[in-house]
């Protein structure tokens, strides 16, 4: 583990004042309709009486990453503020269409998640990509933003739910402001960058992909690949299904007259493990973890326990929702790092060209873990294997 003084931005990339909160802000409002939607994934699953298929909601924004991620492979010449636009469109229309069928059409719905998940990760990946041409200590803001966005979207979600606000309110107060909030702090952020962070990353990645650039890229980042891929692997699982059943054993077991912990026992468990999301996250800017066992063998253990509860329930609520608050810590923790490590200035065996690549891979292998861990979701719910 090692230990970075923060930095402060010097004159020419413009003050912290404005590019820290800015960074900050961009992570918030790209992640918090994917948030929202996760944690209304229940609520919207009961609506339509398929709860047994709560992964539908995972594997919808898992799909709708993999699309991304696959695409931006190939769409290398293409400038960051072009894939923000395309971001901003696909989350107004996703927004929009999930507002008017959410009480209606199940299939329109996710069609309406994938478009959600589509913009959550152009906005990521356009950003991301350019990180190394903006002031050091941004992809901690980022990554901090990002955090808080999983606990603001989920506080939100059992605020929501705790005064009786239908499903329809529900998603259009999460999803359309988020998507104005990006759109107004993403000139601020652009304009901190030490050159144009479109030239820069045209620069960086030429429009030619080919096989053995993309073979170099993933001879220099497997492992951040593999432990990010594992890390949203376990978040999909617990975030979904797993959470939801926690959820019905702690109803099931309170009798007629369950507590306010227990009826919003999903909403809590969510927000304990965003809660440690945005800490790990937010110590980027002080803290790093140079060996990712310490993070990724605890984090499998957690989510060995959960399966274990699950199967044979053993866990009070309490120390599941601690344990929950663990596992969003060390998820956090690998995200953050895996990032930092890929995209750092100094010190980094992956050529500055290459950078944007191996990001995009990470999140293309990410995404296709989450993906898998919702198909096998489905699979569970629907044959009653937990």
């Amino acid at each position: 583990m090692g230990r970075r003084l923060p930095i402060s931005c010097t004159p020419s990339e413009m003050t912290s004042l404005v590019a820290f909160p800015a960074f900050f802000a961009l992570g918030l409002s790209n992640n918090i309709g994917y948030v929202v939607v996760s944690a209304l994934a229940d609520p919207m699953m009961k609506e339509f009486g398929k709860l047994d298929l709560i992964g539908l909601v995972t594997l919808a924004m898992g799909i709708g990453t993999v699309l991304v991620s696959a695409s931006n492979l190939f769409m290398t010449s293409l400038s960051m503020s072009s894939r923000v636009v395309t971001a901003l469109a696909c989350s107004v229309l996703g927004a929009l269409l999930l507002t008017l069928t959410i009480q209606a059409v199940l299939s329109a719905s996710i069609v309406a998640i994938i478009l959600i998940s589509c913009a959550s990760s152009f906005g990521e990946i356009a950003i991301l990509s350019s990180m190394s041409r903006f002031p050091d200590g941004s992809l901690g803001m980022w990554t901090a933003g990002t955090g808080a966005a999983g606990i603001l979207g989920t506080a939100f979600a059992l605020l929501t739910k705790s005064a009786g606000a239908d499903l329809r309110t529900r998603v259009s107060i999460g999803l359309f402001p988020a998507a104005a909030l990006f759109a107004l702090c993403y000139p601020l952020a652009k304009r901190s960058a030490d050159q144009d962070p479109d030239a820069a990353l045209a620069h960086k990645m030429p429009a030619r992909l080919t096989t053995t650039r993309v073979a170099g890229a993933l001879r220099s980042a497997w492992v951040h690949i593999g432990n990010v891929a594992w890390m949203y692997f376990v978040v999909a699982a617990m975030h979904g299904l797993l959470a939801s059943r926690c959820q019905a054993l702690a109803t099931s077991s309170a009798g007629k007259q369950p507590s306010w912990a227990v009826q919003h026992s999903l909403e809590i468990l969510i927000l304990c493990m965003q809660s440690g999301i945005f800490v790990a996250r937010s110590s980027l800017s002080f803290v790093t973890i140079r060996r990712f066992s310490l993070i990724l063998v605890p984090l499998t253990a957690t989510f060995a326990l959960f399966v274990a509860h699950v199967r044979a329930p053993f866990m009070p609520l309490e120390a599941q929702f601690a344990l929950m608050g663990l596992t969003g810590l060390l998820s956090g923790a690998t995200y953050a790092n895996a990032l930092y490590d890929m995209t750092k200035r100094y010190d980094n065996p992956i050529p500055i060209r290459d950078q944007p690549l191996c990001v995009t891979l990470a999140g293309t292998g990410g995404a296709l873990a989450a993906v898998l861990s919702s198909v096998l979701q489905v699979v569970a719910g629907s044959q009653g294997w937990l």
